[in-house]
């Protein structure tokens, strides 16, 4: 016997209820009773959306689900999505003063990170709470450790994609949430005549409410930042697509601090634009690109005492890339293509004046020209082995000084089952521009320069070995990796502020050179589905350098180095409405060099240290919890309330030193205190 089923929607006019539905195969039967016709739906189906997979790994890399990460605890009110990005096995944890993402013991600039194929050099707000990424417009973000092909750009660290949408299933839609810290909003229209354009914009206003949380040194503490996304995507023709894509960040910040009788003033930026077209046929697949891409900061420290120091950096590249893929047979497949890159920067722009002398640096504007032409064949002559090799040729040209470099990569994977493989994994690489800084507070104080005759690009030689499994009915899926890579030609500063205050830095006389060696292990247990989700990770690694001018052997840890990672995440879906979770975080302590005492001589500070990168900040922990409600979940779209405490059990962390008025040198811990965040989410 057919069950049949009325399927209706309520509408309330003028007191009256109407049931109203749209069937395919219905009978309409007319009700003598109040004069209404009914429809009958003889056939039903009843479709449940299945909410997608947050993690999903192949071989090669890792696809984080931008919408699945609803389903996780919100950090602040938001999904960012490079905070839960630091949470993954692999990528460094970092807390308040530690921005950046460092990847298997690279740095943060050793690491790609782009939206549509433009870079974004420096993605991160103030203290690394924010990243520069609004959730609402992005569709997926993937992630690459160390299983690179040879059109990966000239980078020693890993890999992190940005990829917005490209379409919409509505005309017109919005999105977005309203929150005590900050409020972002997305808008996508998709066109009669084809083309989707996505529009964003967020802004913050930290200082208004949590201003006095926000323990700076007893600071009085000011803060802002913006972010704006336009996205356009068209299909021309059924095999091409076309995507255009901007960004723009901007932050600024006051600090006013009684104890160290110091102001202190920053501004930074961002700016990326690409446009992409792809054109796809039955066996051969062609990505052409341009791209621009820009960050600049100024900083601006004012004492009492009528010292002042202005520094000023910059650091921009335009490029264009071309892709080809060809299938000759299912097993059979090449790749080959040219990527060429631009890049101005001026390094550093120092003046101060006050303490001992006056001090201006020339304003410098230096440029390179990159080229690298590349190809790998990937080919699966077994069922139980498929192999990627290739060769990465690239040269660089600064003024009269030319480098060349042959990189050669290869992954081989070993299929065990269809939920298990093995992957291999070597390749050298090189990256022509470095990355230093005078502090590791946290704030933009970092700088770029371009190598040059008297700094060689960077290289290293990368190995690793990763087992990935899927558990039945993909409820858990775990990842294990060992890697090793050997670095040459790697770079940090020694400079420090007072320096700046003296009139006497200069960007190149505070580098050190040296080797380096990262290697660890990487384990992570993630659980798809069900009412209860989440994933545990851990990483074990080290970043040694060898600096022949400071210490024989691989005997000092780099700024970043974290020798233990552990992340627990869980959300639980309570029923349809409800939604709580947690994510815990304990790490190791960064290294630093411990100041030991300062002093003024002949008008001069003085000021003497320990051994470099000799000592450890404290351990690191932290517990966040998130609580969603969703009060409206229907076709017209939904509404929510989010709370999240960050910090709950108020722990002290200590993330960096900073000189005070009587030249020592005071452990600042920037969020001591339980930072609450109410906001309200909403989708039409």
């Amino acid at each position: 016997m057919r069950i049949v089923i009325c399927i209706c929607a309520l509408f309330i006019v003028s007191g009256k209820v109407f049931l109203k539905a749209t069937p395919t195969d219905s009978t309409f039967i007319f009700s003598e009773r109040d004069s209404t016709y009914y429809h009958l739906l003889h056939d039903v189906q009843i479709i449940r959306k299945r909410p997608p997979l947050l993690l999903q790994s192949t071989h090669e890399k890792i696809g984080v689900d931008i919408d699945a990460m609803e389903t996780l605890p919100k950090f602040m009110g938001t999904s960012d999505p490079i905070r839960y990005l630091q949470s993954i096995a692999g990528v460094q944890t970092n807390g308040e003063g530690n921005t950046g993402i460092y990847i298997q013991g690279c740095a943060d600039y050793q690491t790609l990170v782009s939206i549509n194929d433009a870079p974004i050099y420096y993605p991160n707000h103030l203290l690394g709470l924010f990243s520069a990424f609004i959730p609402t417009h992005f569709q997926k973000m993937e992630l690459v450790k160390s299983a690179h092909r040879t059109d990966f750009a000239n980078r020693l660290g890993g890999e992190v994609l940005l990829k917005p949408y490209e379409s919409y299933h509505k005309k017109i839609g919005i999105e977005g949430n309203v929150g005590l810290i900050n409020s972002e909003l997305t808008m996508p229209i998709s066109f009669e005549k084809g083309g989707t354009l996505m529009v964003s914009a967020r802004s913050s206003y930290i200082s208004l409410l949590y201003g006095p949380l926000l323990n700076f040194a007893n600071m009085n503490f000011g803060y802002d930042f913006q972010d704006f996304n336009v996205t356009y995507s068209l299909s021309p023709a059924p095999k091409d697509k076309i995507v255009i894509s901007t960004y723009y960040g901007i932050d600024k910040m006051t600090a006013l601090s009684e104890i160290a009788n110091m102001n202190i003033y920053l501004k930074w930026n961002n700016a990326a634009a690409s446009s992409t077209w792809t054109h796809k046929t039955d066996n051969w697949n062609i990505h052409t690109s341009i791209h621009y891409s820009h960050y600049s900061n100024a900083i601006n420290v004012d004492e009492t005492d009528n010292i002042q120091v202005n520094t000023a950096s910059m650091f921009s590249s335009i490029g264009m890339k071309n892709n080809n893929q060809i299938s000759f047979t299912s097993e059979l497949s090449l790749q080959f293509g040219i990527d060429y890159n631009h890049y101005w920067n001026n390094p550093q722009y120092v003046s101060s004046h006050g303490l001992a002398t006056n001090f201006h640096s020339d304003f410098t504007l230096l440029s390179s020209d990159e080229l690298s032409l590349y190809a790998g064949l990937r080919h699966a002559p077994f069922s139980f082995l498929t192999y990627d090799a290739g060769l990465r040729i690239s040269s660089y040209a600064h003024k009269k000084k030319i480098f060349f470099a042959l990189d050669p990569r290869i992954n081989i994977n070993f299929p065990i089952n269809k939920s298990q493989n093995i992957l291999l994994h070597y390749g050298i690489y090189h990256q022509y521009f470095h990355k230093a800084g005078m502090t590791d507070g946290g704030l933009p104080t970092d700088y770029f320069f371009l190598v040059d005759k008297n700094y060689k690009p960077e290289y290293a030689h990368s190995i690793s070995i990763a087992y990935n499994t899927a558990f039945p009915n993909n409820n858990y899926s775990f990842i294990a990796e060992l890697y090793f890579k050997q670095l040459y030609n790697v770079v940090e500063s020694q400079s420090n502020i007072l320096e700046l205050m003296m009139g006497e830095f200069n960007y190149m006389s505070g580098i050190i050179t040296g080797k380096g060696r990262n290697y660890g292990i990487n384990l992570l247990l993630h659980k798809n589905k069900g009412i209860v989700r989440g994933y545990l990770s851990y990483s074990l690694g080290w970043a040694m350098r060898n600096f022949p001018d400071i210490a024989p052997g691989y005997t000092i840890p780099a700024k970043y180095d974290r020798r233990h990672n552990l992340v627990a995440v869980s959300s639980v879906q309570i029923n349809r409405r409800w939604r709580i979770g947690g994510m815990f975080t304990l790490a190791s302590g960064n290294p630093y060099t411990k100041p030991k005492y300062a002093y003024i001589l002949n008008g001069k500070i003085i000021c003497e240290y320990g051994p470099y990168n000799g000592a450890t900040l404290p351990l690191y922990h932290r517990l966040d919890i998130s609580a969603d409600y969703l009060a409206m979940d229907n076709h017209i779209g939904e509404l929510g309330i989010n709370l999240s405490l960050y910090n709950v059990y108020c722990h002290d962390n200590i993330q960096f030193i900073i000189p005070s008025n009587d030249f020592t040198m005071k452990p600042v811990s920037i969020i001591n205190t339980i930072l609450p965040s109410l906001s309200i989410y909403f989708n039409f």
